[in-house]
């Protein structure tokens, strides 16, 4: 039982990390696969940029903080979108100058993806129980914007080389992870028609549990 706040918050901090544990190899072929990927990544890391990232302009950020929602939380670092809206041009031309040196050497600051963790109880869920609250990120809003301007930089790059797997779903834009299941439904479906497929469900995690019984 948790009675002081510190008390509460190891209690949560505990389940958060019980329930972001990685799940366990129980193939070698992946640790093979992970080594291929740390090796792929590291390489790139390690490699000089030959792309010529196209640099942010003035309006560019004034077009992000103009949709950007003035009531959500601010990071650590305490600056609220509403400041964000309310920053004159000297300082827009200024917060511009640094997102470009962001592009320019290739480095995200590390105070910016650090984050205030807040538990939110789960709705319908019993308040006294732990395992009823998740997670949510306060991250700093300076940071986000410029994550913004990154993310759209990298679509571009992505889409104009086509690297996008055909079979990506999540993160992607008019696209959401209800797509493959649809997709792997029409395949069942198709199959049972033609009376050959058949299917099995197995180890799915118990989040899932309610939208699947």
């Amino acid at each position: 039982m948790a009675v002081t706040d510190q008390q509460k918050a190891n209690l949560l901090a505990t389940n958060l990390k019980n329930n972001f544990i990685e799940n366990e190899r129980e193939n070698d072929s992946y640790n093979h696969n992970d080594e291929n990927i740390n090796s792929t990544v590291n390489n790139f890391l390690s490699t000089p940029p030959t792309t010529n990232i196209e640099p942010a302009l003035p309006n560019e950020i004034i077009h992000y903080i103009k949709h950007i929602n003035s009531k959500k939380a601010p990071g650590k670092d305490l600056i609220t979108n509403r400041m964000l809206k309310n920053f004159p041009i000297k300082l827009i031309l200024i917060l511009t100058i640094l997102v470009n040196k962001i592009l320019k050497f290739n480095h995200f600051p590390e105070n910016w993806k650090e984050a205030i963790i807040f538990p939110i109880n789960k709705p319908g869920k019993d308040p006294h129980l732990a395992t009823s609250y998740r997670p949510i990120s306060l991250l700093s809003t300076i940071g986000k914007l410029t994550e913004s301007i990154i993310l759209l930089r990298l679509k571009n790059f992505i889409n104009s080389n086509n690297l996008l797997n055909p079979n990506q779903y999540g993160f992607t834009t008019k696209l959401s992870t209800l797509h493959p299941l649809l997709r792997l439904t029409e395949h069942i479906s198709e199959g049972f028609r033609k009376r050959k497929a058949r299917a099995r469900f197995s180890g799915y995690p118990e989040s899932l549990r309610p939208c699947l019984d």
